[in-house]
């Protein structure tokens, strides 16, 4: 029990030098200077001169021909006619009638300008690379990237009314009365 003790007793004045040795240490190589080297022997390198600054000038635009062809970000990697949204939606599309069904959700009924039959679509369903964003009972936003077109009912009507203008229905027939006794 006493040799452990003397020796517990040795260890923090060890301890102590060696933090003062490592210190030294530390304090000699600081205050030392790299040493001098000789200049190597031969003929000096003769002084460089930096290349002159690069001009940027852009391209003509002609050289982005294909870029213009073939876009990016398009699935089709076939370019978008000038003010398509507007004209290719109207020319698409005519909204014939706005249901619900028996679970709630709202759907369209579009037909195509062909007359390829009834497209049938909800909120957020794609028809024809047009994606549903609303459908209220007389109108629908259809949209394609950022352009947004709206179609309205269209109901036929009589005389020259405009397509797209909502012509007052006629009134509904009354049945004629049986004759009695019959």
């Amino acid at each position: 029990m006493n040799l452990f003790r003397r020796r517990q007793d040795l260890l923090g004045p060890l301890l102590l030098m060696l933090n003062a040795g490592l210190a030294f240490v530390l304090w000699w190589e600081w205050g030392a200077t790299a040493p001098d080297i000789p200049a190597p022997l031969g003929r000096p390198s003769p002084a460089r001169e930096d290349p002159p600054a690069a001009q940027f000038a852009l391209p003509p635009l002609e050289s982005y021909a294909q870029t213009v062809a073939r876009p990016l970000f398009n699935m089709s990697r076939r370019p978008e006619e000038e003010d398509a949204g507007v004209k290719t939606a109207e020319g698409v599309f005519t909204l014939t009638g706005v249901v619900i069904t028996a679970s709630g959700r709202r759907e369209a009924l579009l037909v195509p300008r062909g007359g390829r039959g009834v497209t049938r679509g909800g909120v957020g369903d794609w028809v024809d690379g047009w994606r549903i964003e609303l459908i209220e009972p007389e109108r629908v936003v259809l949209r394609r990237g950022p352009k947004e077109m709206p179609l309205v009912l269209e109901r036929p009507s009589k005389g020259g009314a405009q397509p797209g203008s909502t012509a007052p229905l006629p009134p509904p027939k009354t049945p004629l009365a049986a004759p009695a006794g019959g």
